[in-house]
């Protein structure tokens, strides 16, 4: 069978973004097994409660193909990366606003 990697490339220089690699898989009752040695998130194995999720190294796998569905979930992720830092910053201003009206 196929597992389509979806990965995430912000630091590379060819090519930037959503990349996709098609891979043989062997299906287990549990996971899914690289054929050709590894995936490309380096590993020989992919569980099949990851399907669908993005993982650690910014890569997600899917049993059919489906770019939109992917570029939706990483967006989904960014958006509320930095929806989560505005809301930190937000606090670290009224901390520091606490700090320099404080007196003696």
């Amino acid at each position: 069978m196929k597992l389509y990697f979806y990965n995430l490339d912000i630091y590379g220089s060819n090519p930037k973004g959503l990349c996709v690699k098609e891979c043989e898989a062997e299906e287990k009752p549990k996971t899914y097994k690289a054929v050709d040695r590894v995936f490309p998130n380096y590993l020989s194995t992919a569980k099949k409660d990851d399907v669908g999720r993005i993982t650690d190294f910014n890569c997600m796998f899917l049993t059919e193909p489906n770019f939109e569905y992917v570029k939706e979930a990483f967006r989904n992720r960014a958006e509320r990366r930095i929806a989560d830092k505005l809301e930190e910053i937000e606090k670290l201003k009224a901390e520091l606003k606490i700090i320099n009206e404080s007196e003696v």
